[in-house]
């Protein structure tokens, strides 16, 4: 029987020419990508301060505490985040759409988490394209924020939106319609909104009490966090402030801020530094954003001749916005009830709150000059203009002489309450004469109320327009302040220095809100 012949082995497996060669050819790939990887990780800190502007490693330092560009590991996390942005090539034209569709449903199904943070995956997926931060942020600041009944949830989303506008002006530095956007979130929402007394009064809080950040005091949480944000905010370097610290200890900071580089002395020309303890109006920030938005280029949504006039706009509501707040803090320390006890309830509340009205008299005392010269430095551009903003330089010129006489009344009320040797209630010579100089300017400035109603809201065939009694009011309520100052001197005379007086002439407003 014949045995078949053994098999012979097999010939042993070469690896082809092709196979060798695409092998080489990923690990090449892989080898390239490491590099290029490694030299974002180089070069981001580098192009991030370029961006900005800022070279002083002092003050990178300070831009770092304050949060407005990353530390180096939230610098990674950050390109870690937008790592799938990369790798999902033309697939992201697909992702987006499907993306806008369930923000869409998120926000009808009220699921505000879950919408921000796919607004916050479509901000990574198209960080180039500007629409998609303007959108999201009005919607966050406008629609989202008024879907809650607490105003403090309010707040906040307008606080998101805004804090959506400054990341897509990382991807997107120098873009006028995002400088824009952020000026108008500053100008028309946190300043001229349906909530705008609450929002302007919370800002100045959040700015006021950054101190609560540093020595790890007790506080709520959400209320750290607005704080956190803010100061991101405030301390960007366009804005040229820093905190100011405790009078008491130098080394704890965060009581309020100091701005530099808006005034001039005139004599020395040097920078006249402002301290402002108890917060700033956000019509600052406003002023100093429009410029940098004139400054980047022709923003595409809005013609230059309006944007131009922005600065000035922020000027001018600056003052008011400071002198009805002032106002309104005089009522409160003083028209409780009728017998002229003030509200605060310690001296300690009463000189804070003394400082406090004496900054916003100061501001617009400083604000309310530089304004009329922004807007003479509009018209000279734009002539065509002067018959709106003529109008707004009478405005600006009133409420100036509005607060010179509130200023001077104040001072009167506070002379009265604390008296000679911090005894309450008495008609001393320094109120006296405060409260005396205050009827003049009162009258002053009623006058400057009427030569502006005379502009905007001319008396035609004898019959004045119906909106000149919304202004007029205002004549009204500075009469009874003139009145009321009268009262209160003839009580003195009649009953003695202790006389208690009626501060119920305090109650209406002298300035538009």
């Amino acid at each position: 029987m014949t045995q078949p012949p053994p098999h012979s082995p097999p010939p042993p497996r070469r690896v082809s020419l092709g196979r060798s060669s695409a092998r080489r050819d990923q690990i090449l790939a892989l080898a390239v990508m490491i590099l290029c990887l490694a030299g974002v990780f180089i070069l981001q800190p580098v192009l991030t301060w370029q961006r900005i502007g800022v070279r002083d490693p002092q003050d990178q330092t300070k831009v770092i505490e304050a949060g407005i560009v990353p530390p180096p590991p939230a610098a990674l996390r950050q390109l870690a985040a937008e790592f799938p942005r990369l790798i999902l090539g033309g697939f992201r034209g697909l992702l987006v759409p499907f993306l806008w569709k369930q923000a869409e449903e998120d926000k009808n199904d009220r699921k505000w988490q879950d919408l921000n943070t796919t607004y916050n995956i479509i901000g990574k997926l198209e960080p180039y394209f500007v629409a998609v931060y303007v959108f999201n942020a009005w919607n966050q600041a406008y629609n989202l924020s008024a879907q809650w009944h607490g105003i403090d949830e309010k707040y906040d989303w307008v606080l998101e939106g805004l804090g959506h506008l400054y990341e897509g002006e990382e991807y997107n530095p120098k873009n006028p319609d995002i400088l824009l956007e952020i000026a108008h979130m500053y100008f028309l929402k946190l300043g001229g909104s349906f909530e705008r007394i609450a929002y302007r009064e919370m800002w100045r809080a959040d700015i006021a009490h950054q101190y609560l950040l540093e020595q790890g005091a007790p506080i709520d949480k959400r209320v750290m966090e607005r704080h956190k944000r803010v100061r991101r905010f405030i301390l960007r370097p366009q804005f040229n402030t820093e905190l100011l610290e405790d009078p008491r200890n130098p080394s704890r900071v965060g009581f309020g801020i100091r701005i530099r580089g808006l005034f001039q002395n005139k004599a020395t020309h040097e920078d006249e530094p402002l301290e402002c303890r108890y917060g700033v109006s956000p019509f600052y920030f406003a002023f100093k954003e429009y410029q940098r938005c004139l400054a980047a280029g022709m923003p595409s949504t809005t013609g230059i001749n309006i944007v131009h006039a922005y600065p000035a706009m922020s000027l001018r509501l600056w003052c008011r916005d400071d002198t009805y707040y002032a106002q309104g803090q005089v009522r409160d320390m003083f028209w409780k009830n009728v017998d002229g006890v003030p509200a605060p309830e310690s001296i300690t509340e009463f000189d804070r709150r003394v400082l406090e009205i004496r900054d916003c008299f100061r501001n617009v005392q400083k604000v309310a000059p530089r304004a009329v010269d922004e807007f003479e430095k509009h018209l000279a551009i734009f002539p065509a203009n002067r018959p709106t903003h003529g109008k707004h330089i009478l405005e600006t010129q009133f409420i100036a002489r509005v607060a010179e006489a509130e200023s001077e009344m104040f001072e009167g009320l506070v002379n009265y309450y604390v008296g000679e040797n911090r005894l309450p209630r008495q008609m001393t010579a320094e109120a006296r004469r405060h409260l005396i100089a205050c009827l003049p300017q009162y009258q002053r400035a009623i006058d400057g109320i009427e030569s502006y109603l005379n502009k905007i809201y001319p008396i035609v065939n004898g019959r004045p327009q119906p909106d000149r009694a919304d202004f007029a009011k205002y004549q009204l309520a500075m009469q009874e302040r003139m009145e009321g100052v009268r009262a209160m001197l003839a009580a003195a005379e009649a009953d003695g220095p202790g006389a208690r007086c009626d501060f119920s002439f305090l109650k209406s407003d002298t300035i538009e809100r």
